[in-house]
Protein backbone atom coordinates (compact mmCIF):
# COMPACT_ATOMS: atom_id res chain seq x y z
CA UNK A 1 0.00 0.00 0.00
CA UNK A 2 1.61 3.16 -1.17
CA UNK A 3 1.43 6.39 0.47
CA UNK A 4 -0.80 8.60 -1.18
CA UNK A 5 -0.86 12.99 -0.76
CA UNK A 6 -3.76 13.97 2.07
CA UNK A 7 -6.45 15.81 0.85
CA UNK A 8 -6.95 19.03 1.18
CA UNK A 9 -10.71 19.63 2.19
CA UNK A 10 -12.94 22.24 1.40
CA UNK A 11 -16.13 23.58 3.09
CA UNK A 12 -19.37 21.83 2.04
CA UNK A 13 -17.15 19.05 0.84
CA UNK A 14 -18.77 15.25 1.60
CA UNK A 15 -16.27 12.75 3.14
CA UNK A 16 -16.90 9.68 2.14
CA UNK A 17 -15.66 6.06 2.73
CA UNK A 18 -13.72 6.18 0.36
CA UNK A 19 -11.91 9.59 1.34
CA UNK A 20 -11.41 8.41 4.61
CA UNK A 21 -9.93 4.85 3.59
CA UNK A 22 -7.76 6.36 1.38
CA UNK A 23 -6.77 9.11 3.52
CA UNK A 24 -6.68 8.23 6.84
CA UNK A 25 -7.05 4.46 7.25
CA UNK A 26 -4.88 3.43 4.32
CA UNK A 27 -2.06 6.27 5.01
CA UNK A 28 -1.91 5.56 8.65
CA UNK A 29 -1.23 1.75 8.16
CA UNK A 30 1.35 2.59 5.38
CA UNK A 31 3.09 4.52 7.96
CA UNK A 32 3.45 1.24 10.17
CA UNK A 33 6.62 -0.82 8.64
CA UNK A 34 5.26 -3.89 10.42
CA UNK A 35 1.54 -4.05 9.73
CA UNK A 36 1.75 -3.20 6.31
CA UNK A 37 -1.56 -5.15 5.83
CA UNK A 38 -3.86 -4.35 8.37
CA UNK A 39 -4.59 -1.46 10.86
CA UNK A 40 -4.79 -2.68 14.30
CA UNK A 41 -4.33 -0.48 17.99
CA UNK A 42 -0.89 -2.62 18.01
CA UNK A 43 0.62 -1.24 14.55
CA UNK A 44 -0.58 2.18 15.56
CA UNK A 45 1.18 1.89 19.06
CA UNK A 46 4.26 0.85 16.85
CA UNK A 47 3.88 3.70 14.15
CA UNK A 48 3.59 6.34 16.76
CA UNK A 49 0.51 8.23 15.68
CA UNK A 50 -2.40 8.82 17.65
CA UNK A 51 -5.98 8.58 16.22
CA UNK A 52 -9.29 8.22 17.20
CA UNK A 53 -12.78 7.98 15.00
CA UNK A 54 -16.05 7.59 16.76
CA UNK A 55 -19.50 7.89 14.99
CA UNK A 56 -22.98 7.46 16.41
CA UNK A 57 -25.51 5.21 15.45
CA UNK A 58 -28.73 7.65 15.67
CA UNK A 59 -30.03 11.30 15.13
CA UNK A 60 -29.87 13.53 17.51
CA UNK A 61 -32.64 16.41 17.64
CA UNK A 62 -30.79 19.93 17.83
CA UNK A 63 -33.44 22.09 19.35
CA UNK A 64 -33.67 25.64 17.36
CA UNK A 65 -31.40 28.49 17.73
CA UNK A 66 -29.62 26.16 20.66
CA UNK A 67 -26.21 25.13 20.84
CA UNK A 68 -25.53 21.13 21.18
CA UNK A 69 -22.24 19.18 22.01
CA UNK A 70 -23.02 15.89 19.67
CA UNK A 71 -22.02 12.73 21.96
CA UNK A 72 -20.78 9.95 20.17
CA UNK A 73 -21.82 5.75 20.79
CA UNK A 74 -19.48 3.90 18.40
CA UNK A 75 -15.82 3.57 18.49
CA UNK A 76 -14.84 2.93 14.99
CA UNK A 77 -11.00 3.49 15.82
CA UNK A 78 -9.90 3.80 19.24
CA UNK A 79 -6.71 2.09 20.04
CA UNK A 80 -5.48 4.45 23.02
CA UNK A 81 -8.81 5.00 24.30
CA UNK A 82 -9.23 8.16 24.28
CA UNK A 83 -12.77 7.64 24.08
CA UNK A 84 -15.20 5.85 26.59
CA UNK A 85 -19.41 6.24 24.99
CA UNK A 86 -20.04 5.06 28.04
CA UNK A 87 -18.97 7.74 30.77
CA UNK A 88 -18.23 11.18 28.72
CA UNK A 89 -19.76 9.99 25.15
CA UNK A 90 -19.02 13.70 23.96
CA UNK A 91 -15.45 13.68 24.35
CA UNK A 92 -12.24 12.39 22.83
CA UNK A 93 -9.45 12.95 25.28
CA UNK A 94 -5.85 12.49 23.49
CA UNK A 95 -3.49 10.46 25.52
CA UNK A 96 -0.32 11.87 23.66
CA UNK A 97 0.35 15.30 23.52
CA UNK A 98 0.36 17.62 20.78
CA UNK A 99 -1.49 19.14 17.54
CA UNK A 100 -4.20 16.87 15.95
CA UNK A 101 -6.51 17.74 13.00
CA UNK A 102 -10.25 17.07 13.67
CA UNK A 103 -12.87 16.21 11.80
CA UNK A 104 -16.34 15.73 11.05
CA UNK A 105 -19.19 14.80 9.35
CA UNK A 106 -22.88 14.17 9.27
CA UNK A 107 -26.03 15.49 7.48
CA UNK A 108 -28.96 17.64 8.42
CA UNK A 109 -32.56 16.91 7.40
CA UNK A 110 -33.97 18.96 4.69
CA UNK A 111 -35.18 22.15 5.57
CA UNK A 112 -34.26 25.53 4.15
CA UNK A 113 -34.83 27.37 6.64
CA UNK A 114 -31.78 29.09 9.16
CA UNK A 115 -28.37 28.13 8.83
CA UNK A 116 -26.60 25.58 10.52
CA UNK A 117 -23.13 26.04 12.26
CA UNK A 118 -20.29 23.53 13.82
CA UNK A 119 -17.50 24.12 15.63
CA UNK A 120 -14.75 21.87 17.94
CA UNK A 121 -14.02 23.15 21.14
CA UNK A 122 -11.43 22.66 23.93
CA UNK A 123 -12.13 21.43 27.54
CA UNK A 124 -15.89 22.25 27.28
CA UNK A 125 -15.26 26.12 26.32
CA UNK A 126 -17.11 27.79 23.54
CA UNK A 127 -14.29 30.29 23.82
CA UNK A 128 -11.13 27.33 23.26
CA UNK A 129 -13.06 26.67 19.66
CA UNK A 130 -11.40 26.34 16.36
CA UNK A 131 -12.94 27.00 12.97
CA UNK A 132 -16.34 27.36 13.14
CA UNK A 133 -18.26 26.51 9.84
CA UNK A 134 -21.75 28.31 8.99
CA UNK A 135 -23.89 26.90 6.22
CA UNK A 136 -26.56 28.40 4.89
CA UNK A 137 -29.33 26.48 2.92
CA UNK A 138 -31.18 28.61 1.30
CA UNK A 139 -29.96 28.50 -1.69
CA UNK A 140 -31.89 25.46 -3.22
CA UNK A 141 -30.60 22.02 -1.75
CA UNK A 142 -32.01 21.51 1.61
CA UNK A 143 -30.51 18.60 2.36
CA UNK A 144 -27.30 19.76 4.19
CA UNK A 145 -24.37 17.41 4.26
CA UNK A 146 -22.10 19.24 6.77
CA UNK A 147 -18.34 18.03 6.34
CA UNK A 148 -15.54 19.83 7.83
CA UNK A 149 -11.63 19.64 9.34
CA UNK A 150 -10.30 21.83 11.57
CA UNK A 151 -6.72 23.00 11.42
CA UNK A 152 -5.59 22.13 14.33
CA UNK A 153 -6.07 21.74 17.70
CA UNK A 154 -3.74 21.17 20.92
CA UNK A 155 -3.62 18.27 23.44
CA UNK A 156 -2.14 18.43 26.64
CA UNK A 157 -2.24 14.56 26.31
CA UNK A 158 -3.70 14.16 29.41
CA UNK A 159 -6.76 16.05 30.37
CA UNK A 160 -7.81 18.16 27.66
CA UNK A 161 -10.61 17.20 26.08
CA UNK A 162 -12.17 18.04 22.34
CA UNK A 163 -15.76 17.95 21.38
CA UNK A 164 -18.24 19.17 18.20
CA UNK A 165 -20.92 21.19 19.18
CA UNK A 166 -23.82 21.92 16.57
CA UNK A 167 -26.27 24.62 16.12
CA UNK A 168 -29.14 25.67 13.90
CA UNK A 169 -32.01 28.03 12.99
CA UNK A 170 -34.69 26.50 11.05
CA UNK A 171 -36.87 27.84 13.42
CA UNK A 172 -37.56 24.01 14.81
CA UNK A 173 -36.03 21.24 16.33
CA UNK A 174 -33.93 19.58 13.38
CA UNK A 175 -31.92 16.40 13.16
CA UNK A 176 -28.33 15.86 12.76
CA UNK A 177 -29.30 12.05 11.29
CA UNK A 178 -26.98 9.23 9.77
CA UNK A 179 -27.19 9.15 6.04
CA UNK A 180 -28.38 6.22 4.63
CA UNK A 181 -25.45 4.14 5.05
CA UNK A 182 -25.23 4.51 8.84
CA UNK A 183 -21.69 6.05 7.93
CA UNK A 184 -22.42 9.57 9.58
CA UNK A 185 -22.02 11.69 11.62
CA UNK A 186 -18.54 10.83 12.87
CA UNK A 187 -16.20 12.84 14.67
CA UNK A 188 -12.11 11.83 14.51
CA UNK A 189 -8.98 13.18 15.91
CA UNK A 190 -5.41 12.96 14.34
CA UNK A 191 -1.99 13.08 15.90
CA UNK A 192 -0.63 15.69 13.29
CA UNK A 193 2.60 16.63 14.97
CA UNK A 194 4.43 17.81 18.53
CA UNK A 195 2.72 20.59 20.44
CA UNK A 196 4.25 24.10 19.03
CA UNK A 197 7.04 25.49 21.32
Amino acid sequence: MAWTSPATWSVGQIVTAANLNTHLRDNLTTLNPNDAAGLTAASFATAGVPYCLVRNSGATSIANATETVLTWDTDVLDPDASHDPGSNPSRITPNVAGQYVAFCSGAWASNASGVRTLYFRRGGSGADRAWGHIINPTDGDSTIFSSFSGETLTSNGSSDYFEVVVAQSSGGSLDFATDANAQSPFFGLLWAGPAAS
